[in-house]
């Protein structure tokens, strides 16, 4: 278990995983929270526990598993979104904004 962002815990989460199972070859990215509230009564600190989960939280986990799969010279990333990535929802602003449908 590792909070996704934080890019510590990620780095131990990796490193156990590697111990435990010797190679990672898929990732899926499903760790996601939301606050539902109008963007004008969202505090900076909700604004980021959306963004640094929904989004930062891929960044990091793919990043630190990726030189895994490149070594293997094989791999599969799957990020889990939902259809809030394509359509927009009132109150739901910060969690449709980072929603990566698609990474390359």
């Amino acid at each position: 278990m590792a909070d996704v962002r934080d890019e510590a815990q990620v780095g131990k989460l990796e490193k156990d995983v590697v111990a435990r199972f010797g190679a990672a070859h898929i990732l899926i990215n499903n760790a996601g929270t939301a606050v539902r509230k109008n963007v004008a009564d969202f505090s900076l600190d909700d604004w980021n526990l959306v963004v640094d989960t929904n989004l930062t939280g891929v960044f990091l986990v793919s990043r630190a598993f990726i030189p895994h799969m490149k070594k293997a010279k094989w791999g599969r990333i799957i990020n889990m979104t939902s259809i809030m990535a394509h359509i927009g929802s009132a109150g739901r602003s910060a969690y449709c904004a980072p929603r990566p449908a698609c990474w390359a």
